[in-house]
Order: C-alpha cells, then sequence, then structure tokens
C-alpha cells in the first residue's frame, strides 16, 4: 500500500494475493456445490470466479441446466447461496461485489440471457449494473 496524502491506497492487489495459490482456497465441495462458498476471510464467506478475456466488462452467473438442477441464479434467488462476496478475478482487475447488489440486478432484470451450446443457459450482468469495488492487477 502506498500512503497519498494521508490516505492508504492498493496499489498492487496481486502483490498482496496471489489467488492462483491453492492455500487460499478451503477444500470445501460440499459448501461450494450447495452454498456456493469458495473460501473463508474473516469468517466471511466467498465466491470466487475466474473470468475469460471475452467478457471484459460483465460477469455471468449460470441460469438454467439441461439436468434441471438448482443453478448459482435459482441459489442467489432462493437465498440458499450463503458466499456474502463475489470475488471476480479478471485479466487485468479483481471485482469485489455483494451477494445483495448481484441479488438486486437480477431481480430488477438487469441483465441479458445466453445459451451455451452445451445445453446451459448464463445471464450476464454489465459491472455498470452492480455496486463493486475493484482493484487493478
Amino acid at each position: 500500500m502506498d500512503s497519498i496524502n494521508g490516505e492508504m491506497k492498493l496499489t498492487n492487489f496481486k502483490d498482496d494475493f496471489d489467488f492462483s495459490n491453492p492455500n487460499y482456497f478451503k477444500d470445501s465441495d460440499e459448501e461450494d456445490k450447495k452454498q456456493g462458498i469458495d473460501f473463508w476471510i474473516c469468517n466471511i464467506p466467498i465466491a470466487y470466479r475466474q473470468r475469460r478475456k471475452k467478457c471484459p466488462d460483465d460477469i455471468t452467473i449460470r441460469y438454467k441446466r439441461p439436468s434441471k438442477e438448482k443453478t448459482e441464479y435459482n441459489k442467489i434467488l432462493d437465498g440458499t447461496l450463503k458466499a456474502k462476496l463475489f470475488l471476480f478475478n479478471f485479466e487485468d482487475k479483481i471485482i469485489f461485489s455483494t451477494l445483495e447488489s448481484i441479488k438486486s440486478a437480477l431481480l430488477n432484470n438487469k441483465f441479458t440471457s445466453y445459451a451455451n451450446t452445451d445445453g446451459t443457459w448464463f445471464v450476464a450482468i454489465d459491472l455498470e449494473n452492480i455496486r463493486y469495488f475493484e482493484c487493478n492487477k
């Protein structure tokens, strides 16, 4: 961190936390599958999502599966997704957003849905439709 005019500024998040390190993640298949929790920081459950180059300005949430299994979309809306904070790891930045902000975008139809070739559906939420904190890498 650097100090600018007495204010603390996070300058290079990636230097402080290397999220490719598997030690940052709790081995919790059950929590991940049922509650969307990938790891914990200070008793806060966090969902981690790796973003692809082709989606630089949005986040995606699985909407439908051919198997009719519950999706992240369903879990967010019905309250079974317990991660309170989402961390989206983009190529050039890391975005933090809250479950409540993402849920609000879904409830207010601030998304676009699209189908994959494997029969799954996703919703894409543009970053301008959620509250978030951004750290450059």
